[in-house]
């Protein structure tokens, strides 16, 4: 929304978002010690709804990985 109305994310209106289902795979226990990396990408924008895809990874290797529609 605000890259279509070429505006930084820091300028008002803000807009509000809902997440309107998760899903998470959990593809090996996430240690509670350490350093977490996510990463987020952008999988599919229809109208208002994005999908967005993020994944979590520790020491590089991914732990979880999240689906939110």
């Amino acid at each position: 929304m605000y890259r279509a109305e070429g505006r930084d994310m820091a300028t008002l209106p803000l807009y509000r978002f809902v997440t309107g289902s998760l899903r998470v795979d959990f593809l090996k226990p996430t240690p509670i010690s350490g350093t977490l990396e996510i990463r987020g990408r952008v999988k599919d924008i229809k109208g208002r709804k994005v999908i967005v895809e993020t994944t979590v990874l520790v020491g590089g290797v991914a732990s979880d990985t999240l689906a939110e529609q």
